[in-house]
């Protein structure tokens, strides 16, 4: 498709559309995209002294050059301006306002970090400013960017060396591979070739600068040595044309820079003279860039008028170095892929004539949406309000299951932990099952036995009823230290046989804070002692905190009569009734009577929702408290969430729908166009079929008077006859009187045989205007047949516009009706015709027949005066054939008065084909209005 005619673009409407087109640029410097505002900056940061004026004047001198080495100089000298790697920010943000300014979407850049590194940059810290910044531009503009280092010619093959060693210890997703810049005389390709070798073989992509500055040797070095993917440049190729079709056949693309080409006047000194069409028509991948937009004062968007306005591209070749620009990038084929089909709808939407109708759709199509948009916007409401409740509601319990969740499997850590050592406790007991051993030594040569094989629970001790302890080697007893007074011991004798565990509290034994677990040790009936184990608090206090999610989140552990077994807060010797003077009385209540369950309440000014779950080996209470606002904070976000999706795809919607009733709007305005034309043509035509109609039904009129003449001189001929019949009879009985009769009767069958003949030639003329009324009924059939496909067409048209549809529908049905009686009409006039023809057929044989008896009766009447003896015989013949020809004539009365039946019905048939021609004129008048309104 033409995005629009060549010869009506001006450069404003060229830049406007090609601003919106997604374009692709390779053969960018990254440094060179800098700002005069960001130059002037650092220009005045190093000169503080300078006015703005003077440092104006001063930067113009650096951009004042007039080849090759003059850029580079001048380049270098912008290079010197910044003095650390924060500076390169200011360029970034200079990077990002030119992609967008110009409308590109991907963009592969040189980086050029030598220069710096000379200043004391260091390399790593520059990397990761290019990416920061790279993903900065994604996310804000969703722009990609990718990195080309830069190994200068400039500086020599053994810093291009350095640059990809450190490219590859600091290597990055967002730096792509490398590109050889800087002075082709200075550094020939050549000596590179060590340097691509690498890079390619650590999956680096290559491209050089070559052909800008020497001839097209350095081209062939650079696709033959340092085999690179693309060519930066590459002029000098078009003094080569081996080179060309070497381009062309390895699909080489070129970076094309055309203002970069002219500054340097190397090879080309007007962009009339530049060899990139002649590059194009001969099939080389060329790309359009700008190199140094602040060196050269271009833009990617000028550059692309240029080649339109002073190069001699065309549009759809425009296209093709659009798409080349992506197709010889280094992204992935689907990326590829992606930008080329965003790249053709731009394309297509591109249509200045379609713009100009922009704003008269746009009144129509508002019109539209409101009538559409306020019953969708209620609907969606009602739907967003529904369903963001119900999906609300079901994040608000899977809040609630995963807090569950959470809290059973720190349980179950927790009496996993617990296990191991009250198994050990457990199987220790089972060993004196029979009561401590006598001998002491024994007793203690277990306990120092179980500390080495269970390294990680050094804490295992037993006790005889007389107060006697057994321990290894890492519990050392205070003095007066009275294990039969201690919890762990008095406990475990009141449990009997099942395992006991203590609250928190100091131990005397190990000096940090432990959960005892004991048994007691029976000899016999009686109570011989008790095993034990002090489990650090420490151990266990990390599953308390690691439940935590959130700062406000409250985990502990409850002693079945409230006291903090665990708390962040709280020490075991308080309860949850009585501390901060009972402020959590009524939730503490709350909690130990819940068991199981879910309880609501407040903390301080939070309020919580608390899980309570019951430590089963321990019986005690493990609590996990949320607060509400966090609880239901996933389902909050979810129901924001929610309303912002249905907003926005209530807006896609609308946006869509929009842009459907555009289209509509669109396809109605060039149907109704059509519409109205067709209808002024079948309304033509009507008048026309009407005005022919109205003629026939005078021509069978006039045949009708004619066959009813035709009908009167029939019955004369016939009693004249019958007169002529009776004369024949007299003449046997008087010949006198029949001589005087049969002159008489010779002078009437002249008369007889003229009116035969005339009524010959009447039926003939019928017959003739009979051909006439069969075109008739052709056009009548015709029409009928035009009209049915207008009805077609109406209804076609109908099915596309809606509700206004339905008028067109309507009036179609009405255009089919008359159509279908006019055929059903023609059917039956033709059938009418065939008998009128078939009768006039037999008619004109039997006049015939009755002429060829008349001129034998006249013959016979010439030689009545030769043959007087035989006027009796005459007389006979001629009563005989006076009887023939009566039943000729009254057969011919009959035919006649079939045809003017016939000729009648015709008639009726043409006035009523006048009545619904006149009927489609008025519907098409009608259609017509119709068509005219829609086109409102």
């Amino acid at each position: 498709m033409r995005l629009f005619k060549d010869d009506q673009i001006t450069k404003s409407e060229f830049m406007h559309a090609f601003k919106e087109l997604p374009k692709a640029e390779l053969h960018l410097h990254l440094e060179a995209v800098v700002s005069r505002e960001t130059v002037r900056r650092f220009y005045l940061r190093r000169h503080p002294e300078l006015s703005d004026e003077i440092a104006d004047e001063e930067i113009n001198k650096i951009f004042t050059y007039s080849d090759l080495n003059g850029f580079i100089n001048a380049y270098i000298a912008i290079q010197d301006l910044y003095e650390n790697v924060d500076d390169l920010d200011y360029v970034f943000a200079d990077l990002k306002n030119y992609l967008v300014r110009n409308g590109i979407v991907y963009a592969e850049v040189y980086a050029a970090p030598s220069a710096f590194m000379k200043k004391g940059f260091d390399f790593s810290k520059m990397v990761e400013l290019y990416r920061r910044n790279i993903l900065k531009i994604k996310s804000e503009t969703g722009i990609i960017v990718r990195i080309l280092i830069d190994v200068s010619r400039t500086f020599g093959m053994e810093n291009a060396e350095k640059n990809l060693q450190l490219l590859l210890a600091y290597r990055v997703n967002e730096i792509i591979g490398i590109g050889l810049g800087g002075s082709e005389q200075k550094g020939p390709a050549k000596l590179f070739g060590d340097v691509f070798t690498k890079a390619r073989e650590n999956n680096l992509v290559t491209v050089a600068h070559a052909g800008e500055d020497v001839g097209p040797e350095s081209i062939w070095d650079a696709i033959e040595i340092l085999n690179v993917s693309r060519i930066g440049h590459g002029i000098a190729a078009m003094n080569d044309e081996t080179l060309m079709h070497t381009l062309a056949e390895r699909k080489i693309p070129l970076e094309i820079c055309p203002t970069s080409n002219i500054f340097t006047k190397k090879f080309v000194k007007d962009l009339s003279e530049h060899p990139m069409k002649k590059f194009f028509d001969k099939g080389i991948v060329v790309t359009l860039n700008t190199d140094d937009p602040l060196f050269f004062g271009v833009e990617l968007l000028d550059e692309y008028w240029n080649a339109y306005s002073k190069m001699g591209f065309k549009l759809p070749e425009l296209k093709q170095i659009l798409q080349n620009s992506f197709i010889a990038s280094f992204m992935s084929e689907s990326q590829k892929g992606s930008f080329l089909a965003s790249l053709d709808l731009a394309w297509e939407n591109c249509d200045l004539e379609r713009k100009k109708k922009l704003k008269f759709e746009m009144g129509f199509v508002k019109r539209s949406m409101t009538l559409i948009g306020a019953p969708v916007a209620a609907i969606f409401i009602l739907t967003t309000l529904i369903v963001t409740g119900v999906i609300s509601k079901f994040t608000e319990q899977q809040a609630y299951r995963l807090m569950y969740s959470n809290i059973k499997e720190c349980v179950l850590s927790f009496e996993k932990t617990l296990s191991a050592p009250s198994k050990i406790t457990e199987s220790i007991a089972w060993l004196f099952k029979d009561g401590f051993f006598d001998d002491d030594e024994k007793n203690i040569q277990v306990f120092e036995n179980i500390s080495q094989v269970y390294s990680d629970f050094p804490g295992f001790y037993g006790c005889r009823s007389d107060g006697t302890l057994f321990c290894g080697p890492n519990i050392v007893p205070p003095e007066n230290y009275k294990p039969l007074e201690e919890e762990w011991y008095t406990g475990a004798v009141d449990y009997g046989g099942e395992m006991f565990y203590s609250d928190v509290y100091e131990s005397p034994l190990s000096g940090s804070r432990v959960v005892t677990i004991s048994r007691v040790i029976f000899k016999g009936d009686s109570v011989d002692g008790v095993v034990a184990f002090d489990f650090p608090l420490t151990d266990l206090q990390n599953f308390v905190g690691e439940i935590k999610s959130d700062e406000l989140d409250r985990s502990f552990i409850l002693s079945p009569e409230g006291y903090f077994f665990m708390h962040e807060k709280y020490m075991p010797n308080q309860n949850i009734l009585t501390v901060e003077n009972g402020i959590y009385h009524d939730l503490g209540e709350t909690l130990l009577l819940a068991g199981d369950d879910f309880v609501y309440g407040k903390a301080g000014d939070i309020d919580y929702v608390f899980r309570i779950c019951p430590i089963p080996i321990t019986g005690w209470y493990y609590v996990l408290g949320k607060s509400i606002k966090d609880v239901n904070s996933f389902s909050s976000a979810t129901r924001l969430l929610l309303s912002v999706s249905f907003f926005v795809l209530f807006f896609v919607i609308m946006t869509i729908t929009a842009l459907i009733i555009s289209r509509m709007k669109s396809k109605e305005q060039i149907a109704s166009y059509r519409l109205i034309g067709e209808t002024h043509n079948l309304a033509v035509s009507s008048k026309e079929n009407a005005a022919t109609a109205q003629e026939q039904n005078a021509a069978v009129k006039e045949i009708v008077a004619t066959m009813e003449d035709n009908t009167a001189l029939s019955e004369d001929i016939s009693q004249k006859i019958k007169d002529v019949s009776g004369v024949a009879k007299k003449t046997s009985v008087n010949v006198t009187e029949g001589v005087s009769y049969l002159e008489e009767n010779v002078r009437q069958l002249h008369e007889i045989a003229n009116a035969n003949q005339a009524t010959i030639n009447g039926i003939k003329d019928l017959g003739d205007k009979i051909e006439n009324i069969w075109d008739i009924v052709t056009l009548i059939n015709s029409v009928a047949d035009q009209a049915k496909i207008i009805a077609f067409n109406a209804e076609l048209e109908a099915s596309t516009a809606g509700a206004a549809g339905r008028n067109f529908h309507i009036v179609a049905t009405e255009i089919r009706r008359l159509a279908d009686g006019i055929i059903d009409g023609t059917k039956e006039i033709k059938s009418k015709i065939t008998e009128i023809q078939q009768s006039s057929d037999s008619l004109i044989l039997a006049s015939e027949s009755g002429t060829e008896k008349i001129q034998e009766g006249v013959a016979n009447a010439k030689n009545l005066e030769e043959r007087f003896s035989s006027i009796k015989n005459a007389s006979e013949i001629t009563a005989d054939s006076a009887g023939a020809i009566t039943t000729i004539i009254q057969q011919q009365t009959v035919a006649s008065e079939q045809i003017l039946l016939t000729l009648r019905q015709i008639a009726s048939g043409v006035e009523n084909f006048s009545s619904a021609t006149a009927q489609i004129s008025v519907a098409s008048e009608t259609l017509k209005a119709i068509a005219e309104d829609l086109n409102k």
